[in-house]
């Protein structure tokens, strides 16, 4: 009985020794990922360019709730609300495609 005793005082010290050094291991790897990660900067992820039905967006710099976008398909679609919602101010004209849009500095109801 006595030898059974000291197995499992033995097992029981192990074991927590074992659990001591598991969670040491998570704190040193959440330091070391903080050290690993400190330079990055936030950025973009996805395409380097627009693509797709989208070729360009545009806001004015003094309202940044006045959006403009321009598609590949012809349109150009102004948003008022910061791009909640969206109305088509390019539907009376012939469709061409939208290369780029640009505002004019003096009215942001005049884009070219």
């Amino acid at each position: 009985m006595l030898e059974r005793n000291r197995r499992q005082a033995k097992f029981a010290v192990i074991a927590a020794f074992l659990a001591v050094l598991f969670i040491a291991g998570i704190v040193n790897a959440q330091v070391s990922n903080d050290n690993l990660f400190k330079d990055m900067r936030w950025r973009n992820i996805g395409p380097a360019n627009m693509s797709g039905r989208v070729t360009d967006v545009e806001a004015v710099n003094d309202d940044f709730r006045i959006v403009y976008v321009g598609a590949a398909s012809g349109g150009v679609w102004k948003s008022e609300n910061a791009g909640n919602t969206w109305r088509p101010i390019f539907d009376n004209y012939g469709a061409a495609s939208i290369g780029d849009l640009a505002i004019a500095p003096s009215n942001p109801d005049i884009v070219w």
